[in-house]
């Protein structure tokens, strides 16, 4: 079994194909409607590991060549694009990822996937076991957040999808499962206009997975049996849930989205399939296989970042107890056609003073308010234009901001933040 201190096995998958949404198809898009974008996949497999007291894993290294075969022979990856990277470092894959932050464009469709130990702690922190991770040294571990935030930093495609192989990943999903809607030439269309970022876990949040995947089997079947062009995000779960209810699995798929990644606006992700001709795909250049220095780089002790929309992610580094950090803000964010401008201290109070608390994330602060939490299980807290935020342990910690609206679709504007240490 991929478990161990409550593994959380990842096979991670990003994937950044051409839009769409899922469904029962009603008819496919024409075969010589291929886009242009290319199709690229980074393939992750750890079974071997430098600590003995991890179990062994046989299945991932193997996965990844099933998988990398697959995408190659029916749905339209160039061998030259489907990196393979087996029994990697922590440090080699943040690098990895840093220098492919110049070669992958916002038109390329990115599959990223992840297939080794994890685990989780404290019943929300997950994190991934690369070769290098120790059982008793959490220095050495990989915390999932921080994973996620390194692909948003790196990978600049609009199309992700992110399949999660992965004990207990079901807790992943923060926007949670809508049914796939039809298959056709419209939708096609309309869902490949907007960014997306979609996951697909291969459990919910207590389910573990064992060394060979039931999820990573249904996966492979979905992708052999699949008649249509288009496969959307929503129907590749659908298929996947329906073939592990047949082998009656012990854990089922879910879906749902990565607002950290990309807020969601309507787009969606459509995996297409080869229909006897592969689109010219120019090569992304490969990264030297290099390991970086051991020596961890340090963060800066002040910052300014910008705010408009979804969540906003800044890590920050401490080395004593109670270290206090002043977030100051500025700018304007326009809400809407009524409320106007809005400052980072948000309003209390719609037009000739109605509530306008049916539209905040948090209905006990002011809308579109600059909010904060340090982490991903904390509640969200009132800044404004002004806050300090305490840290209580030594260690890297993960600041989360974002703006009180939890309907941004018409939202312009930003806010400017500073971040300093005290």
């Amino acid at each position: 079994m991929k478990t161990q201190l409550y593994p959380l096995i990842f096979a991670v998958v990003f994937a950044s194909f051409v839009t769409t949404v899922s469904g029962q198809p009603t008819r496919s898009v024409p075969a010589n409607s291929f886009s242009a974008s290319r199709n690229i996949a980074i393939l992750v497999g750890v079974g071997q590991y430098a600590d003995p007291r991890w179990d062994k894993l046989t299945s991932p290294t193997k996965e990844m060549d099933i998988l990398k075969k697959k995408l190659v022979a029916d749905w339209n990856f160039s061998p030259k694009n489907v990196f393979v990277r087996k029994d990697v470092t922590s440090r080699y894959f943040m690098a990895f990822m840093d220098s492919l932050s110049n070669a992958v464009t916002p038109s390329d469709n990115v599959l990223l996937y992840f297939s080794l130990h994890g685990s989780v702690q404290n019943g929300n922190s997950f994190y991934f076991h690369f070769q290098n991770s120790m059982v008793d040294d959490e220095t050495t571990w990989t915390p999932a957040w921080l994973l996620v935030n390194k692909i948003k930093e790196t990978i600049k495609s609009d199309k992700l999808l992110m399949l999660t192989d992965a004990c207990f990943s079901g807790s992943l999903i923060e926007l949670v499962r809508q049914r796939g809607r039809p298959v056709n030439v419209e939708s096609v269309e309309i869902f490949k206009k907007y960014p997306s970022a979609e996951i697909i876990t291969a459990g919910d949040s207590f389910s573990p997975v064992p060394d060979e995947s039931q999820f990573f089997a249904a996966l492979i079947q979905t992708l052999d049996n699949w008649e249509h062009r288009d496969l959307p995000a929503g129907r590749l779960k659908d298929e996947i849930f329906d073939v592990m209810a047949i082998r009656r699995s012990s854990s089922r798929p879910l879906y749902g989205f990565l607002p950290m990644i990309h807020v969601p606006q309507g787009g969606s992700f459509v995996l297409e399939k080869r229909t006897g001709r592969i689109n010219p795909t120019p090569d992304v250049p490969v990264p030297p296989p290099y390991e970086p220095e051991p020596v961890d780089p340090p963060l800066p002790a002040a910052a300014e970042v910008v705010l408009s929309k979804g969540v906003l992610f800044h890590n920050i580094r401490t080395t004593n107890r109670n270290e206090e950090f002043e977030i100051s803000a500025t700018g304007q964010i326009t809400v809407g056609q009524y409320l106007r401008e809005v400052t980072p201290d948000g309003r209390a109070k719609g037009l000739f003073g109605f509530s306008i608390a049916d539209y905040n994330i948090v209905p006990s602060i002011n809308h579109a308010g600059l909010m904060f939490r340090v982490s991903g299980s904390d509640p969200w807290k009132f800044c404004g234009s002004n806050c300090i935020v305490k840290f209580i342990k030594p260690g890297l910690h993960r600041l989360e901001l974002r703006v009180n609206d939890n309907n941004e679709g018409d939202n312009s504007g930003s806010f400017k933040i500073s971040i300093r240490k005290k």
